[in-house]
């Protein structure tokens, strides 16, 4: 049987790339890379803004609002150069030590990672259980195949959650103008 979601990626691929979309990938530190959609095309100006700038899309980690504070952090500490405004929603601005350990012993894990990412079908079926609401009855060979395709480079995504989490006291709530 074919692994669904390997499936996916190509056929995602082919529906961004038709509704004129191309993947880009972008450095945003020396080593860490971070892949993108973007327009083929630049947006033409309008006549009510002296220039049109295109939104990016960024995809989540896994099932999750990691995607939130990689883009919040992205924009504020990393590179502003490339974020000129953002909206965001139901999102942290940081994932602080408090409110990791807070939401990691609500959910029943000890690190991100070992509920970010699972290493059994097990450990897929309890990460859709408690990311999602009322979800429906999954036969097993599809946690499985989640588990075969989208777990790869384990060690970075280990790397990258741990770096996520930073000291309360290191946190500042940054200043950003309202356009």
């Amino acid at each position: 049987m074919v692994n669904i979601f390997a499936v996916y990626k190509p056929l995602l691929c082919w529906v961004m790339k038709l509704v004129g979309m191309r993947p880009q990938r972008v450095e945003i530190e020396p080593g860490t890379v971070m892949n993108i959609w973007v327009p083929n095309e630049t947006p033409k100006k309008s006549k009510n803004s002296s220039s049109n700038k295109a939104v990016v899309f960024i995809h989540g980690f896994a099932a999750d609002d990691q995607s939130g504070r990689l883009s919040f952090k992205l924009s504020v500490w990393q590179r502003p150069d490339l974020v000129d405004s953002m909206v965001l929603t139901c999102s942290a601005m940081a994932l602080t030590k408090s409110i990791s350990d807070a939401a990691l012993e609500r959910i029943g894990f000890k690190s991100w990672s070992d509920y970010l990412l699972p290493d059994s079908v097990q450990g897929v079926k309890i990460l859709f259980d408690i990311a999602t609401f009322k979800l429906p009855r999954i036969p097993n060979f599809i946690y499985k195949h989640h588990l075969e395709v989208m777990f790869d480079n384990r060690k970075e995504r280990e790397e990258l959650l741990e770096a996520l989490v930073i000291d309360d006291n290191d946190f500042t709530i940054p200043s950003h103008p309202q356009v």
